[in-house]
């Protein structure tokens, strides 16, 4: 992966080309919210950054296995149109929704499986980070635990087939843990935390072994809040994987809207969140500890749900199922600590491509000469429906806050 190392002695406030640039100190005074004033009367002064090292990490959705996907004769095909992005930045994160059990066969919905072959692929792709806390983790029962982390085990220390070094997960545990241990990741002296939960789970065989907050459980939430206060200011960025909510719409239900607020007041610097296979609003969150970024719902980044649909469906709801978006989201280690400086949206999406499979492509390539005629409509449909969800500026005691509403 690229690392990146830039002095900054400037960074304007604005959005500029897709990027939209914002300052969220960790360590800053609690901000008091000031009425919204004009991008001119607010950018006057440009936002001043002691000497800075650069991180950047991107974000993807959910990596489903339907028999489509894994019926595929070459896996390497899903990613071709998008590895250069996962490339180009420190770490990548995906959130795998399946168990891998390499002692079984493959299986559809609603019980997932896949072997080792869907998984490397993933990984020879450039996903570094993987979260395995989702309602699908416990899908093959213990056996299927134990054998999902045995094979990201051996990924993480090299002996498997498209391991090495520089591979993390989170979300599952052994038989005599209790705890909610963060994975530890350091990149060049920064010290990241990462940590994936679900508040969900399909399967109640093995359910100690999934990183659970159940939803409707205020005691549960209660007791990871604070542990989650305890632990985050071990790290100079902490990162949460949380897994719920409603499937299928596109605003959080107000339960994991509030938790994931309490979970950034708690410590959490970034909130990845998925579950419901469409993409939902992002924002920046002022906090008492400063500014923190949750995604609410990264969307599918590959699945089958849409290998049905046809051209004439461009305004269907399961359209929606099949677009996402890699987040690209880049982070200051400075003299004052770290800060978030920028969040850029790639909008992708799911097409069947003829001869090959259900395939990732960036939506600039999908509404190009490329596709066929026929579908060139229904994709340049979809992409004025995921631009709704570009941010808007909001601007706050001269800095640009990210406010991105459906």
């Amino acid at each position: 992966m690229r690392k990146v190392f830039i002095p900054v002695f400037l960074l304007l406030c604005g959005l500029s080309g897709g990027f939209l640039f914002f300052s969220c100190g960790k360590d800053q005074p609690p901000k008091t919210p000031e009425q919204p004033g004009s991008v001119e009367s607010s950018a006057e002064t440009a936002i001043q950054l002691p000497e800075s090292r650069l991180f950047s990490f991107t974000f993807a959705g959910d990596l489903m296995a339907h028999n489509v996907n894994y019926q595929m004769n070459d896996y390497r095909e899903i990613y071709r149109r998008i590895r250069h992005e996962l490339s180009e930045d420190d770490l990548s994160f995906v959130n795998l929704e399946t168990p891998v059990h390499t002692g079984r066969d493959y299986q559809t919905y609603p019980l997932f499986n896949i072997r080792e072959e869907y998984l490397n692929a993933a990984v020879q792709a450039g996903f570094d980070v993987f979260s395995l806390a989702n309602n699908h983790s416990l899908d093959q029962g213990r056996s299927g635990v134990h054998a999902t982390r045995g094979v990201f085990e051996d990924l993480a220390s090299g002996t498997g087939p498209a391991g090495g070094t520089g591979l993390w997960w989170s979300g599952l545990r052994g038989e005599d843990d209790l705890s909610f241990e963060p994975e530890s990741i350091e990149l060049e002296g920064l010290r990241l935390g990462f940590l994936a939960v679900s508040g969900i789970t399909n399967e109640i065989e093995g359910k100690e072994l999934l990183y659970l907050v159940p939803e409707g459980d205020p005691e549960a939430k209660q007791r990871f809040l604070s542990m989650l206060e305890r632990v985050a200011g071990r790290f100079d960025l902490f990162i949460l994987s949380f897994h719920g909510g409603r499937e299928y719409v596109h605003q959080p239900v107000s339960e994991k809207r509030d938790f994931l607020l309490q979970c950034a007041e708690a410590g959490a610097d970034i909130v990845w969140a998925h579950h419901p296979h469409v993409l939902q609003p992002w924002y920046l969150v002022e906090t008492s500890r400063g500014s923190s970024l949750i995604m609410y719902s990264a969307g599918n980044f590959i699945s089958g749900q849409t290998w049905l649909t046809g051209p004439q469906d461009y305004t269907s709801a399961r359209a929606s199922t099949g677009e996402s978006a890699l987040f690209r989201v880049v982070v200051a280690e400075t003299r004052r600590g770290t800060e978030i400086t920028s969040v850029r949206p790639l909008f992708i999406g799911n097409y069947r491509e003829p001869g090959v499979g259900m395939t990732v492509w960036p939506f600039s390539r999908l509404v190009s000469e490329e596709m066929p005629k026929k579908w060139q409509k229904y994709f340049q449909y979809r992409k004025t429906h995921v631009e709704q969800f570009q941010g808007v500026p909001v601007w706050r005691r001269k800095r640009a806050v990210l406010h991105c509403q459906f």
